[in-house]
């Protein structure tokens, strides 16, 4: 299986390597990273260490990054449940 983060910006590749770390170490044939610093979306993106991405130890529930809320704007749109 290849996996392709294409400008994830963080988020989208702590996503992809959750759900590659789910599969047999055989069969992920590859996880590319194209998040660029440009637009640093998470505060401390996962690493790339010897050509591999692994989930770090301490990953604590979610996805194991910390999000960068002072470069966010204002949400395009807000839904709330309805209580009918």
């Amino acid at each position: 299986m290849r996996i392709e983060d294409f400008h994830g910006a963080g988020i989208l590749l702590a996503c992809v390597t959750h759900m590659a770390h789910t599969l047999p170490r055989n069969l992920v044939f590859g996880l590319y990273n194209y998040v660029g610093d440009e637009l640093p979306v998470v505060k401390n993106p996962l690493p790339v260490i010897a050509g591999e991405i692994r989930l770090p130890d301490d990953c604590g529930p979610g996805l194991g990054v910390e999000v960068n809320e002072a470069i966010l704007k204002d949400p395009v749109a807000v839904i709330e449940a309805s209580h009918a």
